[in-house]
């Protein structure tokens, strides 16, 4: 039967040449890794079978009697190792699940090829080291038993335990452990299918070496020290025929193996005979497909040359079409050249002109600046006085109870008398605010404004202080009438407006606009000038932030009359933006109608809309 196997073995290699010299796929179960460099000579057998944990099935033999035979004549491999590519499993034994699936004649035969692979493991010419980190039971110990050395880590875990199943090991691994470990020790471990790690291996001998951690490292070590002394295929016989098992103990172990076999029949010894001739028929033939292997080698290495030569050849055609290439694109790149010479004199002129235009260019790149900078600035105003409106709206609502406390209002208090008193108290607020703007804006011969309208004109070239008609004045005249000096006041309130057509917003902490039309009626809030001011449409705006201390102010009891104290306004502060002028007939002024929810009214502190039409 290994004859056999053999036989189809070397015609596999005959039908697929160079295959000592190649690398086996890594994608299978098992596969080759030849070292190079100053470890050439040393050859990695890697297990690789993780969702089995490296157990023993078919493909998985099959493709290690393969790797077997392929380092077995290869006269480049000197020392072999055997390695697991699964975390923390070495090899876990024959895969059980797979075993159930056969028949007892297929389960017979297989245990029989696990027998005659472990014996070809232990009977290759070169030394094999195995390299443990993790689990080796039952026919996992055994395949590392096969081997010359054995480098084991110390989690590793060890063990014969094909007794828990009531079955005995079968590839061979009861004969070999007693002659390591003594003929009790063996039996004590097989019998209670004992189970031990890679120190406890080191001291019974099981392994030569026991590592914390990565064996494969103190196996490459060992390995490179034994292809120094195994430098020529003659030296590594004789250290093989040094070592290996006397044949009086072969015979021991045959034995030991066929009576661990099911009972048969000897045949005759005549049969017996027929058998040895037939075997060394079989040799010869097998070393005739080995020449024949030789001669095929060489014809395939005769064709691999022949066909590089054809190769070289393309390859010089390919050159001289590249050289050729070559010469064109130098062309191109002369054409290039001086098309970017022409292109740089045209820069030159272009450079020229505009250096003559560059005044002009600056201005205007200046200007967009400050209209960005301008735009960005009135956005992030918008935004910081609708938070302090929110937060004087609350301030106000506290003072409007200070106010009820000290006007008397109270639930005893007539309904029409307290109807009475609030509309006093919104003329006491209106006079505070005026005597605020006309405390702010001086009066008399000192009177400064700090918003000089700037003498722009629209289209009929009138400024803004020419459009402004008379009826503002007397407007004004008439609400300021009882308060000395109101023309004070009137010119502050008319240097604001700077129109006949006026619609005035004034709120306690709101902003304080000045339009030149009403086209926009929504006047929750201010306009924003960038966004909504465009084409025909204009206005010059104004904020103020106004704190008020009503708590301070002195009222009679009747509310008729009303002092403020100069000192009752604190951090008082006006801010101006740009002016957006452009004029619009008047008619459409006359159709504005504001309506009563967007008045604004803080706590007590009304809002004055003065509007004329």
């Amino acid at each position: 039967m290994l004859t056999q196997k053999l036989l189809l073995n070397f015609r596999s290699l005959a039908l697929r040449p160079l295959a000592y010299s190649t690398t086996s796929d890594p994608k299978n179960e098992v596969f080759l890794e030849r070292l190079t460099g100053k470890d050439e000579g040393i050859t990695i057998v890697n297990m690789n079978r993780p969702e089995k944990k490296n157990s023993l099935g078919k493909v998985f033999m099959a493709q290690f009697r393969e790797v077997l035979e392929e380092i077995k004549y290869d006269p480049k491999t000197r020392v072999v190792i055997l390695n697991s590519k699964c975390e923390n499993v070495f090899c876990s034994g024959a895969d059980l699940k797979e075993r159930k699936t056969m028949s007892q004649q297929e389960a017979t035969k297989f245990v029989n090829g696990l027998r005659d692979s472990f014996t070809d493991v232990e009977r290759l010419p070169q030394p094999v080291i195995a390299a443990i980190d993790g689990f080796a039971l039952g026919g996992g110990l055994e395949l590392a038993l096969a081997c010359d050395i054995r480098v084991a880590s110390q989690k590793s875990k060890m063990g014969l335990v094909e007794t828990k199943w009531a079955l005995i090991p079968g590839a061979g691994g009861s004969q070999r452990l007693y002659r390591i470990v003594g003929v009790a020790k063996a039996k004590e471990l097989i019998y209670t299918a004992a189970v031990f790690d890679g120190s406890e291996a080191e001291k019974l001998g099981v392994v030569n070496h026991c590592v914390a951690s990565n064996p494969i490292d103190k196996s490459i070590d060992i390995a490179r020290k034994l292809k120094k002394m195994l430098i020529s295929t003659l030296s590594r016989r004789f250290a093989s025929s040094a070592t290996v098992t006397p044949t009086a103990q072969k015979w021991d172990i045959f034995a030991s193996v066929i009576l661990s076999r099911p009972p048969i029949i000897a045949p005759k010894m005549s049969e017996i005979e027929e058998r040895f001739q037939k075997l060394q028929k079989q040799e010869e033939e097998e070393k005739s497909l080995l020449c024949n292997y030789e001669l095929k080698t060489k014809q395939d290495l005769n064709q691999i040359s022949d066909i590089l030569n054809q190769f070289s050849a393309i390859f010089s055609q390919i050159s001289a079409v590249l050289i050729y290439f070559r010469a064109i694109l130098s062309h191109f790149w002369t054409i290039f050249s001086q098309i970017s010479d022409i292109l740089n004199q045209f820069s030159a002129i272009f450079s020229q002109i505009s250096a003559a235009n560059f005044p002009l260019i600056f201005r205007m790149v200046a200007r967009r600046e400050q209209l960005l900078r301008e735009g960005k600035e009135l956005s992030e105003l918008d935004e910081e006085i609708g938070v302090t409106n929110a937060q004087k709206e609350d301030d106000w609502s506290k003072a409007a109870a200070d106010l009820d406390q000290k006007f008397k209002f109270g639930a005893n208090v007539l309904a029409e008398n307290a109807a009475e008193n609030l509309k006093s108290v919104d003329r006491a607020l209106e006079r505070k605010l005026v005597l605020i703007v006309k405390q702010k804006m001086g009066g008399g011969a000192e009177y400064s404004s700090p918003w000089i309208l700037p003498q722009m004109k629209h289209r009929e070239g009138e400024t803004l202080r020419q459009t402004r008609l008379p009826a503002v004045s007397e407007l004004l005249s008439a609400i300021f009438s009882n308060f000395n000096e109101f023309w004070t006041a009137e010119r502050c309130i008319g240097e604001l407006s700077g129109s006949a057509d006026l619609s005035v917003d004034i709120s306690g902490n709101a902003p304080f606009g000045v339009f030149t039309h009403s086209q926009f009626f929504d006047i929750s809030r201010y306009p924003k000038p960038i966004a909504q001011k465009t084409g025909a449409s204009g206005a010059k705006i104004f904020f103020y932030t106004a704190n008020l201390a009503p708590s301070t102010t002195t009222t009679s009891s009747s509310s008729e009359s009303f002092s403020v104290n100069p000192e009752d306004v604190s951090d008082f502060q006006w801010v101006t933006r740009e002016e957006f002028w452009s004029t619009v007939p008047g008619t459409d002024y006359k159709k504005a109608r504001f309506p009563d929810s967007k008045i604004m009214i803080f706590g007590l502190f009304s809002v004055i809309v003065l509007s004329r039409f």
